[in-house]
């Protein structure tokens, strides 16, 4: 009798007999920042690829903040998946949503709360329980409560801090400030000391979700846009970060270290009362003139002792070389990059600049410049957008300069750096 031979009798072994463990591996190279499609359309190869990618998206999640009651739903069903987040990442914008005055055209300074729908009775009992393990006492157990309802994202955003035990890193660079109350709980004593508008961003029963971030947490990008949100113009900062206990890297706005520069008879404030000891790496967005003289007092600061394990800062001008070189001499400021470079000496940090073709807001580019730039293609996309954005309705081209990017190691040395711009 005829017998076919042994490579027809045998199937061939394909990739879905590989293990669940490589699987996830393989699923887990998937990291840039549009993998939600990816993953998305990963679930739809097969059903044994459908709960790897489930699995994923849940355990690296990146979403618009609208979507947080959603995912606060499913991560809730897989609570065997909490204790593996480490990474969370936030955004939201303010475009259309901020409201100016039609004679002065300032800003009205509003906070829009959001009431909450019609949950499950279980999401509700569950989120309750968390509010009365997590809340620091009953007055705010009570109003965490009535936010569940009557202010439902951060209250759901608090609760989501509170059941990642293990989470070390919050991009928030994308987002609003107005839309994450919970940074309210992190704002100076001088800050809480004095008027800040709206009143009614100010969320303090979120203070034992923080406490669970200083433990833990770190790495953390703040919210970049800052719009419709006023602090008294002699704050000489707004934030306080010293509570984090392992707080490595920081991105931050020159904004948020130094609230309002232009007094000038307020002198640059303390990075030591703002920055946390443990602080490693240091990232400024939206630099400004006024960033040298700030860098200068923490360079001061490093070779007085303090900051023992700062061993990087990252400068994002926020326009070109010229008009920021042009706008430091008229207003007699320290030179954007040599003087930097000069105040870095003998520090042993590495020293990162970069200066962009045209002006850069984080808000604008759709996320914190440090991270886009680890994408090349997503970094010029993103800076091809603003760039037509900017043009306007009738498209007046702004002139594109060169972009100048250095950097110093530990010794001063200049590096070289890869044309990715």
């Amino acid at each position: 009798m005829f017998r076919p031979p042994d490579f027809i009798q045998h199937r061939q072994t394909t990739l879905h007999d590989l293990p669940d463990e490589l699987l996830l591996n393989i699923g887990a190279q998937i990291t840039h920042r549009r993998r939600n499609i990816d993953l998305a359309s990963l679930s739809l190869v097969s059903s044994i690829w459908r709960p790897i990618a489930q699995e994923w998206l849940l355990k690296k999640p990146r979403f618009n903040l609208t979507y947080i009651d959603k995912y606060l739903w499913e991560v809730g069903h897989h609570a065997h998946l909490l204790p593996q987040i480490q990474s969370l990442e936030i955004w939201s914008k303010s475009e259309l949503r901020v409201h100016y005055s039609p004679t002065t055209g300032a800003p009205y300074r509003e906070y829009d709360a959001i009431t909450a729908l019609d949950w499950y009775p279980s999401f509700v009992a569950k989120c309750d329980e968390l509010i009365e393990d997590y809340a620091l006492d009953k007055q705010h157990a009570r109003k965490w409560r009535d936010a569940l309802h009557d202010d439902c994202v951060p209250a759901l955003l608090g609760l989501l801090i509170c059941t990642l035990p293990n989470l070390q890193t919050l991009h928030l660079g994308d987002a609003w400030l107005m839309d994450i109350p919970l940074m309210s709980v992190m704002i100076s004593p001088e800050a809480k000391q004095h008027t800040m508008l709206p009143l009614e961003w100010l969320h303090s029963f979120l203070a034992g979700a923080a406490n669970t971030l200083y433990s833990s947490l770190q790495v953390l990008d703040i919210p970049a846009d800052m719009s419709s949100i006023w602090f008294l113009s002699r704050m000489p900062t707004i934030f306080d970060f010293r509570p984090f206990e392992n707080l490595r890297e920081i991105g931050i706005t020159m904004k948020a270290l130094w609230w309002c520069p232009r007094r000038t008879q307020i002198g640059p404030p303390d990075p030591r009362e703002l920055l946390p000891v443990s602080l490693e790496v240091l990232r400024i967005s939206e630099a400004s003139i006024k960033t040298p003289t700030y860098l200068a007092n923490l360079c001061a600061a490093r070779k007085g002792g303090h900051f023992p394990q700062l061993r990087r800062v990252e400068v994002y001008y926020m326009n070109h070389y010229d008009v920021m070189i042009d706008t430091a001499q008229q207003f007699r400021e320290p030179h954007p990059l040599w003087d930097l470079q000069k105040a870095f000496s003998g520090t042993e940090m590495e020293l990162y600049v970069y200066f962009p073709a045209h002006e850069l807001k984080t808000w604008e580019i759709g996320g914190a410049p440090w991270r886009l730039k680890q994408e090349t293609t997503v970094w010029r996309e993103k800076l091809e957008s603003a760039f037509r954005k900017r043009m306007g309705p009738f498209g007046v081209r702004e002139r594109i300069w060169p972009v100048v990017e250095m950097e110093w190691d530990v010794d001063g040395d200049a590096v070289m750096i890869e044309d990715a711009q």
